[in-house]
């Protein structure tokens, strides 16, 4: 699957989370995802007709592509893990009381984790018998894993599902203005009232005082030219909506 097309379908399961936290009465089975140069979704609202959203989800680039290279590693891992034969897999899940999950500190770029996959899974295949949960592997006394991985360890999956993740430090910096100012510039063609969505679900809103009266400032200073008539913040971590701007009218509208 293409990155637009996880990005479609991250925004599509995105926006009844924000619609339920802005309590916003969306009708479930009019929610479209759009192309460009239409905004993201389109949908209808109670008592307000045809409105459409864009969205953008506020991330540094660095840690997006982390992030989307983690979802990666780990689905390809659960699928060469599935692929193994049934008897390889009894006797890993035997000594480890479940399936693994696997805790790798890369010594590679994110693009080349998924070399890992397969000499990993050599790797608890030959040891299934003295695998246990909690164990740290020497990584640096296996040739197959040499320039590829600093430290691994192997622990039994709480999800119930075989995984392979990346352990990465990765700076957090706040992009929110960043997001408004390359969205506020686009232009969009649809025929229904448009507004912003910026999402947190890679990484929480800032915690810093007056981040806050930051945006607002900025929304404020430039919402007269922008395609939008109003601005929402969503933080897929508490699923509470920080900021919105101008807010709704408490007449007629939502």
């Amino acid at each position: 699957m293409s990155r637009a097309a996880d990005r479609a379908r991250g925004e599509r399961a995105v926006f009844p989370l924000f619609a339920q936290a802005a309590g916003l009465p969306v009708r479930e089975k009019s929610i479209r995802s759009r192309l460009v140069p239409e905004p993201d979704i389109r949908c209808t609202v109670n008592g307000e007709g045809a409105l459409a959203f864009e969205l953008g989800e506020v991330v540094n680039p660095p840690l997006a592509e982390m992030t989307h290279q983690s979802d990666v590693l780990r689905r390809r891992f659960a699928e060469a893990y599935a692929a193994l034969p049934a008897t390889k897999r009894v006797r890993i899940e035997s000594s480890l009381g479940g399936r693994p999950a696997v805790f790798v500190a890369f010594s590679t770029p994110p693009g080349k984790w998924p070399q890992a996959i397969l000499p990993i899974l050599d790797l608890l295949v030959e040891r299934a018998e003295q695998l246990v949960h909690g164990q740290e592997i020497r990584v640096w006394q296996i040739a197959s894993l040499k320039g590829l991985a600093l430290e691994m360890e192997v622990q039994r999956a709480s999800s119930g599902r075989a995984g392979l993740y990346a352990v990465e430090m990765t700076e957090v910096v706040d992009r929110t203005l960043a997001l408004l100012q390359k969205k506020f510039k686009r232009r969009y063609r649809t025929s229904a009232p448009i507004e912003l969505v910026a999402y947190y679900i890679s990484q929480p809103p800032p915690t810093r005082a007056g981040w806050l009266g930051e945006v607002t400032a900025f929304i404020t200073s430039n919402l007269g030219p922008a395609p939008f008539r109003r601005v929402w913040l969503f933080d897929h971590f508490s699923h509470t909506i920080p900021l919105v701007w101008p807010p709704p009218y408490t007449a007629g509208q939502y």
